[in-house]
């Protein structure tokens, strides 16, 4: 901000007929300056985020996730798991019932034809996907947070806060 407002005085202002042609060159070479500094500090920001983009697979974890949710599951159309939307539709398609079975996280708590077939809360839930997404979430969706804490990791795909967590809900009497 402050370099274009310098820049903007330095190169706006005309030439008068007095000024000298050695101030002029100073005001350009000014302005030069400045484009230079800011391409400086741009560039290697620039390069670091366009490397990143065309070298990571952001994807990958939540591919992994859903194959293994896809394999790894006896009854998909049993199971009622809590989800992010980036996956809700891939495990539809993987053998989860859509609403009831695969369950975007935020309706657990918010949506109430949801909650309604969830007397026992967050024991009526078998598995979390915890994504950075649902993790994040989850402090302000008591069902979300409750589950959450009341699994175990299964399965995890890519590291850091990244990863995408498969939990198996424990509850107390082993299954629901």
């Amino acid at each position: 901000g402050g370099a274009a407002s310098v820049a903007h005085a330095v190169l706006r202002r005309r030439r008068s007929d007095t000024e000298r042609r050695v101030v002029v060159h100073a005001r350009y070479a000014l302005a030069v300056a400045l484009a230079l500094a800011a391409c400086a500090y741009v560039v290697p920001r620039w390069y670091d985020g366009a490397r990143t983009a065309v070298t990571t697979d952001a994807n990958a974890p939540y591919e992994g996730a859903v194959e293994w949710m896809a394999t790894e599951v006896p009854d998909p159309g049993g199971t009622r798991v809590l989800v992010d939307d980036a996956m809700w539709l891939d495990l539809v398609h993987a053998g989860y019932r859509p609403g009831l079975g695969v369950i975007w996280f935020y309706k657990a708590d918010l949506d109430p034809a949801v909650t309604r077939t969830m007397p026992r809360g967050w024991r009526d839930i078998d598995y979390v996907v915890a994504s950075p997404t649902v993790r994040r979430d989850a402090k302000d969706l008591p069902n979300v947070r409750a589950a959450i804490e009341h699994s175990v990791p299964v399965a995890t795909f890519g590291d850091g806060e990244d990863r995408v967590e498969i939990r198996r809900v424990e509850t107390a009497g082993g299954s629901r």
